[in-house]
C-alpha cells in the first residue's frame, strides 16, 4: 500500500508541474465573441499546445478593467476598435487590428406573440407597442448597449418618425437593460422578453430568430458611415465620451505588459490566418480579409 501511495504521489506531483509549466496565455473579449473565441481557441491549444484562458465581457469594461484597476491579460479584443484607440492608446497598446464585422439586428423571443407578426418592414412600428417588451445592454459597459441606441436615432432620421428615439429609450428604461449583450439570451429564451437589441452573429449561434434591420440602421454597411455619423451617443463618465455611429469594427491587440508576448503573438498571427479567418466564418463571425493594422502613429 505504501508503494502504491508513494507511486501516486509521485505521479501526481509530475502532473501537477507539467500543467503549472505549460505554456498559458490569458485573453479579454467582447461577450459576442464566446462561441467563436471558444472554436479558435480549443484550435489553436490543439495545434500549437498553448493554454488559453478567457474572460468575456462588455468590450468598455473590459478595457477599464485594465487602465482602472491594473488587470493586465495578454490580450484584449473588443467589439469596437476604437475603444482600443482611444482608452488604450499609447499608454497600454500601440497596436490593434481590425478583424471583424458584425451587423445589430432584433432578436426575438421563440415564445413571443410577436414573432409571426414583426418582419424587417413594420418592426419599428410594433417596438412601439404598449406590450412588446425590448432590451439592451449597457451602453456604458457594452458597445451593442450603446449601437442600439444608435440604431434607435438612425430611425427616427430614417422612418422620419419625431420623437421615436425618445420614446424607446424610455420605454426600455433601466429595467430591460443588462450588463453585456449576450445576458439577455436567457431572458429570450425563456419568453420574458419579446426582442432585444443583439449582433446578427449571436442570433446565429444562438439558434433565435431575428429580424434584419436595413442598411441604413444596422451599422453593418461602411458605405453607410457617413450617414451613420449623424447618431451621437454620450457615454458616463467625467467627461462625457462622445460616440458617433460607425460600422461595426471588432480590434484585438496586444497590452504592452503582457505576460506571454510570444504566446500572445501567436495566437493573434494564427487568429489573423487563412484558418482563423474560416473558424470565424464557421462561428457566424464575418472576418475582415484582409486584417487592418492600426498603429499609434496612424
Amino acid at each position: 500500500m505504501k508503494k502504491k501511495g508513494i507511486i501516486l504521489f509521485v505521479f501526481v506531483l509530475i502532473l501537477s508541474m507539467f500543467l503549472f509549466s505549460q505554456e498559458t496565455i490569458t485573453i479579454f473579449h467582447a461577450g459576442s465573441l464566446t462561441l467563436p473565441f471558444k472554436i479558435i481557441t480549443n484550435n489553436f491549444t490543439k495545434d500549437t499546445g498553448i493554454k488559453v484562458l478567457t474572460v468575456s465581457g462588455g468590450s468598455r469594461g473590459l478595457i477599464r478593467q485594465v487602465t482602472e484597476l491594473g488587470k493586465t491579460p495578454d490580450i484584449l479584443a473588443s467589439a469596437d476598435y476604437r475603444l482600443i484607440k482611444e482608452m488604450m492608446f499609447p499608454k497600454y497598446s500601440d497596436t490593434l487590428y481590425e478583424f471583424a464585422t458584425n451587423r445589430m439586428v432584433i432578436t426575438m423571443s421563440p415564445y413571443s406573440k410577436w414573432l409571426k407578426k414583426i418582419n424587417s418592414d413594420n418592426w419599428y412600428k410594433i417596438i412601439e407597442k404598449k406590450d412588446f417588451i425590448l432590451a439592451h445592454s449597457d451602453p456604458d459597459i457594452d458597445p451593442c448597449g450603446y449601437r442600439a441606441r444608435m440604431v434607435l436615432q438612425l430611425s427616427e432620421k430614417f422612418y422620419n418618425i419625431k420623437g421615436f428615439y425618445t420614446l424607446i429609450k424610455n420605454k426600455i428604461g433601466s429595467k430591460w437593460i443588462r450588463p453585456k449583450s449576450v445576458e439577455l439570451l436567457a431572458l429570450l429564451e425563456t419568453g420574458e422578453i419579446d426582442g432585444a437589441f443583439e449582433y446578427k452573429s449571436v442570433s446565429l449561434q444562438h439558434k433565435l430568430p431575428y429580424v434584419s434591420l436595413p442598411d441604413n440602421v444596422n451599422l453593418g454597411n461602411p458605405k453607410f458611415d457617413k450617414y451613420y455619423s449623424q447618431a451621437k451617443v454620450i457615454l458616463k463618465g467625467k467627461k462625457g465620451k462622445e460616440l458617433y455611429g460607425k460600422s461595426i469594427v471588432y480590434g484585438i491587440t496586444i497590452l504592452k505588459k503582457a505576460h506571454n508576448k510570444k504566446g500572445a503573438e501567436k495566437f493573434i498571427k494564427y487568429l489573423l490566418s487563412e484558418k482563423g479567418g474560416k473558424l470565424l466564418i464557421k462561428a457566424y463571425q464575418e472576418p475582415i480579409i484582409p486584417p487592418v493594422k492600426i498603429t499609434d502613429n496612424k
